[in-house]
């Protein structure tokens, strides 16, 4: 047994040195089988195999959290209370809704413009 428990103060010194957490708990789950503890090696390569899962959420979440954390610095009064991605769409319904108005301003504009170039040739 104290054969084990340096195998797994080993596993834990090298995690700590930075060495990735699903390795090493594949490599602590084959030490366990080989030890003749097959429940525990399978309890470990479920919990790697779940581990490494979520990993992609993960990463997903930190980017979503870094690339958003400035509505949290400093929002709009409006949006002080709601949740980020509801002030977010909220601010994306704004911008549209703004693109919108400016190019039909844009399009009547460019009529107008094309009217009285017209209107001022033929008057020539």
């Amino acid at each position: 047994m104290a054969l084990e428990h340096l195998v797994l103060a080993g596993h834990l010194y090298a995690w700590r040195r930075g060495m990735n957490l699903i390795n090493e708990l594949r490599m602590l789950a084959e030490d366990l089988h080989v030890s003749g503890y097959n429940r525990y090696s399978a309890a470990m390569s479920k919990a790697a195999d779940e581990i490494e899962k979520l990993q992609s959420y993960y990463t997903a979440y930190n980017e979503w959290s870094d690339k958003t954390e400035w509505m949290q610095k400093n929002p709009p009064a409006k949006y002080l209370g709601m949740h980020r991605a509801d002030a977010l769409k909220d601010m994306i319904s704004e911008l549209e809704e703004r693109c919108a108005t400016l190019t039909d301003a844009l399009r009547l504009a460019v009529r107008q413009n094309n009217r009285d170039r017209l209107m001022s040739t033929l008057k020539n």
